[in-house]
């Protein structure tokens, strides 16, 4: 159950992270990659990166709080450091294995 609820806290909050990366203007200036070609969402994506870890404090589990803020400190350090090429070598990957599409935040006005 624990694993569970690790899952159900983590996954979500890499999913924003992703995404509040993935449309970062310095880092899409940094890494040559065109402007969005939309307006950039700031705020349901730091609601779905915090609230998950405010949830594990909710539920009186300390330890889990501790493990949730130190995977999201880490992998997404990893995330940030990787270039957009290797994301779109990872998601090559992705839907090889799973069969499943994953979409990139594309930029262009």
């Amino acid at each position: 159950m624990t694993l569970f609820f690790v899952l159900v806290t983590i996954v979500p909050s890499l999913i924003a992270l992703g995404y509040l990366i993935e449309t970062d203007p310095k880092r899409r200036r940094a890494f040559r990659e065109p402007a969005l070609g939309h307006e950039r969402y700031i705020v349901p994506p730091l609601a779905l990166l915090v609230l998950p870890g405010g949830a594990t404090l909710a539920a009186g589990t300390f330890g889990l709080f501790v493990l949730w803020f130190s995977t999201l400190t880490v992998v997404g350090w990893i995330m940030a450091a990787l270039s957009p090429d290797a994301w779109r070598r990872i998601g090559a990957r992705l839907e090889a294995w799973t069969g499943l599409a994953f979409r990139r935040v594309e930029g262009g006005r």
